[in-house]
């Protein structure tokens, strides 16, 4: 039995070539230019976070080969998170960035801003990120303007199972109908997220997924998998 959860990550897009090397060190085929309307689809950029008491070390990684930082990045925070320095960035190199949170903050948000480059385009990026705080631990994610963030999780928890029939429990936050769809079986619901899944009496693998619509906000979804034995 398996049980994984679908996430989306944050990432910063710079369209990237496959490449191949020869044997004297030449590119072939060279490296496609650098598309401004395309940096933001999702590829290229990562950013992870560690938290010491209030103070917060923040490492964006850039996986491009074919465009860099021009120069450190800027970054400015809203109420709750102070800046306090940012390094790195130029020629490829992981940018840092030193921040500390205020007393009792637990959700924060900070604008990262600077120009990307190949060496003959150069883009200009502006990303906002959002930080939260859970005990020792922080999670470091795109803000988008529309409310999906603090409902991003969606899971799905197996109340019980009694033979070929599984009660289910859809957990999320906010509001929005759910929708089972299973690839074996049939799946009974009520409106307030429980399910029955009964699984086919053929042995196999068989998975449910259930999905949360948030409206104009998105959605949420989860997908459970369990084996049916002969």
């Amino acid at each position: 039995m398996g049980h994984k959860e679908l996430a989306g990550k944050l990432f910063l897009a710079v369209a990237t070539a496959g490449l191949t090397t020869c044997n004297v060190g030449a590119v072939d085929p060279a490296p496609e230019p650098l598309v401004c309307s395309d940096v933001g689809k999702g590829e290229s950029l990562s950013i992870t976070g560690t938290l010491d008491g209030n103070k917060l070390t923040m490492t964006m990684s850039s996986n491009a080969f074919d465009a860099s930082w021009k120069a450190t990045p800027g970054a400015t925070a809203d109420a709750g998170l102070t800046i306090d320095t940012v390094s790195g960035g130029a020629d490829g190199t992981d940018v840092t960035i030193e921040a500390t949170l205020d007393a009792g903050t637990m959700v924060a948000k900070f604008t990262v801003t600077g120009t990307l480059t190949d060496g003959e385009v150069e883009c200009s990026v502006t990303r906002q990120f959002t930080v939260t705080v859970s005990g020792t631990s922080v999670e470091i994610a795109e803000f988008y303007d529309l409310p999906i963030a603090p409902r991003r999780h969606a899971s799905i928890e197996v109340l019980r199972r009694d033979g070929l029939a599984v009660d289910l429990q859809a957990s999320f936050a906010g509001a929005g109908p759910v929708t089972w769809t299973p690839t074996g079986g049939a799946v009974t619901a009520d409106e307030g997220g429980r399910a029955r899944w009964t699984l086919p009496t053929e042995p196999g693998v068989y998975q449910v997924e259930m999905l949360v619509d948030h409206g104009e906000s998105g959605f949420t979804l989860d997908t459970l998998t369990l084996e049916v034995l002969g």
